[in-house]
């Protein structure tokens, strides 16, 4: 089989709601090239796209045209360079991969691709990942907040259980995993992150602590001490009542993919449900936000 690859050189800040454009429209494999900490926030990111060559498959002309709309939402103003070129089946899986590498985040976490080797310190937290074709490895900003914000927060206060909504590859809850939380439900309505995130749990040794359930915030029925929520600001303010719903009284609420001109009106949907706004952690346009739940 023949895959194609989209290279898309964009804004840094707009490559989240463009990768969740690609996915949305039916591009399950979708990776964001790994950049140097060095680089200013303003400089371009790059984001491959991988279509298989199947009469089901997104076509090349859909997927450029939910990410081109996706960006004008993002700034009119922005511009995106477009590169295609095929790939063969042999190297698809693989081609992704030299773009990643091993990444600290935060003080102690450390994300390891499981083709690559690290020497942890005494420390480090290492989370061993392969994401297949589900979004999550680290790389962008709004998961890191996450992460960041997950290590802050179970330096202050036990983790408890723990749910991961919209998990993609699972990194978030083997995140919370590592930090000591004691297990919960992990779920998102792409099969294919289900199985990833499934995968990546067994391979750090969480697989029995966290069950994972293709579908959305409905399919959890008990409350956890800690929710984390990296999804788009609309759909948490959607799921805005689920979430409550979920999140024990004085437990807290990660949530992250907010622009940070949507915060507010991410904590006004919030407010109103119980929650109260404890911190907000800014990367770039992006923002990472805290509430503990009264």
């Amino acid at each position: 089989m023949r895959y194609t690859e989209l290279t898309l050189t964009l804004p840094t800040l707009a490559t989240e709601a463009i990768s969740w454009a690609l996915q949305e429209a039916g591009v399950a494999g979708v990776v964001l090239d790994q950049r140097s900490p060095d680089l200013p926030a303003e400089a371009p990111a790059t984001l491959r796209a991988y279509l298989a060559d199947l009469p089901e498959t997104v076509t090349v002309e859909a997927a450029l045209e939910a990410a081109r709309v996706a960006l004008d939402l993002f700034d009119p103003d922005a511009t995106m360079h477009v590169e295609t070129r095929p790939v063969e089946e042999e190297d698809w899986a693989n081609s992704w991969r030299r773009f990643w590498h091993v990444m600290r985040i935060g003080r102690r976490l450390v994300v390891k691709p499981t083709w690559e080797s690290h020497e942890p310190a005494p420390d480090d937290l290492v989370i061993t990942l392969d994401p297949q074709q589900a979004f999550g490895t680290g790389t962008h900003a709004t998961t890191q907040l996450c992460m960041r914000a997950l290590e802050e927060l179970a330096e202050r206060q036990p983790l408890g259980t723990c749910h991961d909504i919209g998990t993609g590859s699972g990194i978030l809850a083997i995140t919370a995993c590592l930090l000591g939380s004691e297990g919960g439900v992990a779920v998102d309505i792409d099969p294919v992150a289900v199985h990833a995130a499934r995968e990546n749990l067994e391979a750090n040794g969480f697989g029995d602590r966290i069950r994972c359930a293709t579908g959305g915030p409905d399919l959890v029925s008990e409350p956890a001490d800690t929710v984390i929520a990296n999804i788009l600001a609309e759909v948490i303010i959607e799921l805005a009542g689920d979430l409550a719903r979920l999140t024990r009284p004085g437990g807290t609420l990660v949530a992250s993919g907010i622009l940070g001109r949507k915060a507010e009106a991410v904590t006004d949907a919030l407010t109103p449900l119980g929650f109260r706004h404890r911190t907000t952690m800014p990367e770039g346009d992006w923002v990472g936000m805290v509430f503990d739940r009264l």
